[in-house]
């Protein structure tokens, strides 16, 4: 799923939202580089079928992948979420093995997230990168908060008791004490 769309203002260059993406690329980083380009994330123009000027639209608005700069920001090289910056300032996240992701401009907080639901929607995983000002992520999933695994700027949350329907928010947890909330708005996704 893309995701994305103008903004008013320039965005805010990926490598000062995140501190993952101005460190080197470690062993971990190296495998997710190779798995990202395998799976061409991020730089999929769009499906055969889709017209020629809509794919041009989706590389315009998420810009062209730096897979070089392709980093791990949580898990291991067996189960993770790895995230490709674009030369439009945008953030592919990706998770694996199961699969599942998008692309598109960071919010406040540097925060992009997405979900990958199971086929009966009885349990999903919530994932997400976050801009350096975060401390720590919570997930409000049917009324319930639950804390979020949180990495290099990478959160997850595996939810096994409720869908894509019951997300209702995150809470952001930032240095220096202050809270913010942002709603999650499932959009319908094409299966």
């Amino acid at each position: 799923m893309f995701l994305g769309g103008r903004t008013a203002s320039p965005p805010t260059p990926v490598r000062e939202l995140y501190a993952v993406s101005r460190r080197s690329a470690r062993t971990s980083d190296l495998y997710v580089q190779e798995l990202a380009r395998r799976e061409a994330y991020g730089g999929r123009e769009a499906e055969p079928d889709t017209p020629a000027h809509i794919g041009a639209a989706l590389h315009e608005q998420i810009g062209a992948p730096l897979y070089e700069e392709t980093r791990l920001l949580v898990g291991t090289i067996e189960r993770g979420i790895y995230a490709v910056p674009s030369t439009a300032e945008t953030i592919c996240l990706g998770s694996f093995p199961d699969g599942g992701g998008s692309c598109g401009r960071p919010t406040r907080h540097g925060v992009r997230v997405d979900y990958e639901a199971a086929d009966d929607d009885s349990s999903l995983l919530v994932y997400g990168i976050v801009g350096d000002d975060v401390e720590s992520v919570e997930v409000v999933v049917g009324g319930q908060m639950r804390e979020a695994e949180l990495g290099e700027n990478g959160c997850r949350l595996a939810i096994t008791d409720g869908g894509p329907q019951q997300l209702q928010e995150l809470i952001l947890r930032l240095h220096g004490g202050a809270t913010d909330k942002l709603n999650l708005h499932i959009a319908n996704r094409l299966k």
